[in-house]
């Protein structure tokens, strides 16, 4: 299962790979960093 959630997270951010805006930037990064995270308690 927690290979769903490596590649899910890896997806994520390869959708916001072209996002400009570094505020954006650092959100999405501690949100999957976050998401990883949970996983990694799981």
């Amino acid at each position: 299962i927690q290979q769903h959630y490596r590649h899910a997270i890896r997806q994520s951010f390869k959708v916001h790979a072209d996002e400009d805006d570094p505020e954006r930037i650092q959100q999405i990064i501690k949100r999957a960093i976050e998401d990883a995270d949970w996983v990694m308690n799981k």
